[in-house]
């Protein structure tokens, strides 16, 4: 049995990498390390570390509890742990004490008492909240909160708890079951009406009648009109709507509502897969850029593609026993693995991350098909680059935790390390 960690390594500094801080959890610890591997948060102090501000301020779960403090990059605590949730607020952090909500600054001092059943900031550093029980059917009223604590009633009331307020707008629900939409000052910005109301994005947001799905602005117009069986938005810029009813999908600008592109099949249905959008039209996969031009046909027996950063994997049938492979440049297909994922990119380069194990062919002769049931104890993990070149290391485990970080475990260390395996800290095991 490995019973602690003995010895610890910081090897294989990197330049070129700006100094962050990365949490690394293994042997039921959270620890921080920096960017030169150098141990912020030791081991044994937290079962769990969450980065609330991104300068240096973690929820933290002491070893031995179940509750949560806010504490500093080196492991100082700044409030008790007396928490069941913590949520960062632009300078302060919401908090949840005995099923409550109230707001800290960042020093730890409450501004707000814990008094509200549902809090969620509204801008300039007032919030929008509940004080009743927010999990029945009976409509709650909304209170305005200011920075100082002092609150006001508003003319709107919610049933469900509050909503995230995005692009001046917090969508909510009347006992009827309407959607509708309310503004900072928790007067009505859009009456409820709707049969739903989703979050804004960019002053559009999906919304639905009993016509169908389609999208409004922040004005309540119809940028699409409804009408569509599912309409879906991507997070990331330049990027457009997709819309899918039978037999079409439509590409549309979510700022004009004109349609891009129209794709025909007696199936068809889409998704987005990063900055690119995922195509099935009877049976078939692609990929499309935001005008709608093909990037890449996958095969008649692919099941699946994964996109990222320009990178695609393609995932072929279960009954496939090697069924994973990435599209390398020039069109061809790496080494099949049992199961890949991306890694990330280091210095411009996607890596990937394949395993592979012993398997025991299983056959369903109703249905003619032979599956593939993994051997237990006997999965091993490689690191793979752009060029289909399998790296040197091998792993009993490697997990993607963050940008161009992975967690990684060999028979004698566990550690962090970047997608081309260079390790930024090792913890050597005791046997």
């Amino acid at each position: 049995m490995i019973a602690a960690f003995i010895c610890l390594n910081a090897v294989l500094i990197m330049s070129g990498y700006a100094e962050q801080a990365h949490i690394f959890n293994t042997n039921g610890s959270a620890m921080l390390v920096d960017d030169s591997g150098s141990l912020l948060i030791g081991p044994g102090l937290f079962s769990d570390l969450v980065p609330l501000d991104g300068q240096g301020l973690y929820a933290a779960m002491p070893s031995d509890g179940t509750l949560w403090a806010v504490v500093n990059a080196r492991g100082d605590s700044l409030t008790g742990f007396d928490y069941s949730r913590l949520e960062y607020d632009g300078g302060r952090i919401i908090f949840c004490r005995e099923g409550m909500w109230g707001v800290m600054n960042a020093d730890g001092e409450a501004v707000i008492d814990a008094q509200y059943t549902s809090i969620v900031p509204a801008g300039n550093g007032n919030y929008l909240a509940l004080r009743t029980y927010p999990l029945d059917d009976l409509p709650d009223t909304l209170w305005l909160v200011g920075p100082d604590g002092a609150a006001s009633e508003c003319e709107s009331a919610a049933v469900m708890p509050l909503n995230p307020v995005s692009d001046g707008m917090m969508p909510i629900m009347d006992s009827l079951g309407r959607y509708g939409y309310v503004a900072p000052d928790g007067s009505y910005a859009i009456k409820p009406y709707l049969v739903y109301g989703g979050a804004f994005q960019n002053g559009r947001a999906v919304a639905a009648t009993d016509e169908g799905f389609g999208l409004i602005d922040t004005t309540g117009n119809w940028v699409i009109a409804p009408g569509y069986d599912r309409i879906e938005m991507c997070p990331a810029p330049g990027m457009p709507v997709i819309a899918v009813t039978k037999g079409r999908v439509d590409l549309i600008d979510p700022k004009t509502g004109r349609g891009i592109k129209r794709f025909r099949g007696s199936e068809a249905d889409a998704a987005f897969a990063g900055n690119a959008v995922l195509l099935r039209l009877d049976g078939e996969l692609s990929l499309v850029d935001a005008i709608g031009d093909t990037l890449y046909s996958a095969p008649h027996d692919a099941v699946w593609l994964h996109y990222e950063n320009g990178s695609v994997i393609v995932e072929r049938s279960p009954s496939t026993e090697k069924p994973f492979a990435a599209l390398l440049a020039g069109g061809r297909e790496s080494e099949p693995f049992q199961y890949m994922t991306f890694a990330g990119t280091a210095e411009e380069n996607m890596y990937y991350i394949c395993a592979s194990y012993e398997t025991t062919p299983v056959s369903y002769e109703a249905y003619g098909l032979t599956f593939y049931d993994e051997t237990p104890g006997t999965r091993r993990y490689r690191l793979m680059d752009s060029e289909g070149v399998i790296l040197d290391g091998e792993y009993a485990s490697l997990t993607r935790t963050a940008e161009a970080v992975l967690t990684a475990e060999t028979d004698s260390w566990i550690g962090l390390i970047r997608p081309d395996g260079s390790v930024i800290i090792r913890l050597d095991k005791e046997e």
